[in-house]
């Protein structure tokens, strides 16, 4: 969180959903909250969303924070199955604007967490579209990527 405030605009609105107890998240738990918050630049909005991001009534929490304008950038890193980030990627891939980014965590198949399962969804999702993958050289640890997609 502290690096997504610091690369965004000093009056960006950054929106962060994250589930409680959630199996690749756990969301913030309440005492931390103010300490996440106090990441954010002074002009910044920063929200906490500790909610389901499947859930119809947390993209409806989403829409009415950015007041229904477009958004510049989403990053999906949810609950890592096929069906989580397909879900994700359809439900708040609308909102970004033509020419913004999507970005998507741990695109690289994982045989230690055969339930990690974006690169499947990765691998449908980039085809035909502008799309750039992001991993780190050779003994630079584990390997899991980043994908990102403009928005057309």
């Amino acid at each position: 969180m502290y690096l997504w405030t610091q690369a965004a605009r000093p009056d960006a609105t950054v929106i962060s959903v994250d589930l409680p107890g959630g199996s690749f998240g756990g969301a913030y738990p309440e005492c931390r909250m103010a300490f996440y918050q106090a990441f954010a630049q002074p002009k910044q909005r920063l929200h906490l969303l500790r909610a389901d991001s499947h859930l119809p009534e947390t993209l409806e929490r989403v829409r009415n924070l950015t007041a229904g304008a477009s958004i510049d950038f989403a990053f999906i890193d949810g609950d890592h199955t096929y069906h989580g980030v397909k879900q994700d990627f359809e439900m708040y891939a609308p909102l970004v604007r033509p020419g913004g980014l999507i970005a998507f965590h741990d695109i690289l198949p994982r045989s230690d967490e055969p339930g990690i399962e974006v690169d499947r969804f990765w691998n449908e999702v980039k085809v035909g579209r502008d799309a750039s993958e992001f991993i780190g050289p050779e003994g630079s640890g584990r390997k899991i990527g980043i994908g990102l997609l403009r928005a057309s």
